[in-house]
């Protein structure tokens, strides 16, 4: 239930340290995946894809990212329905995380 209740949480923030934030604007989706990332200074970003079983599916390297908001699109077409772990990696080693449903 609490898994359940974190995928339908769509525009619940995620904290980490130093001021970073990521947000899904919509969950589940079909074919593209909105986030929303916040910074409290500039950095740079990766956002990694991981299935079920921990593999990486997908990676994105987002680059220099600067303070303030921002709103990213990931195409996620090609995974298979399921359940999904969206990491976004910062340099200095913050990162935020959320789960994501692919359902069509």
């Amino acid at each position: 239930v609490a898994a359940r209740s974190a995928l339908d949480d769509s525009t619940a923030a995620a904290a980490a340290p130093g001021g970073e934030w990521l947000r899904l604007l919509r969950n589940p989706v079909a074919d593209e995946l909105a986030l929303d990332i916040e910074l409290s200074e500039p950095a740079d970003a990766t956002v990694v894809v991981l299935d079920a079983n921990g593999r990486r599916v997908l990676s994105s390297q987002l680059g220099a990212l600067v303070a303030g908001p921002s709103t990213y699109r990931l195409d996620v077409s090609e995974l298979p329905v399921g359940v999904y772990a969206l990491r976004v990696d910062l340099t200095g080693g913050s990162s935020s995380a959320r789960l994501f449903a692919v359902a069509r």
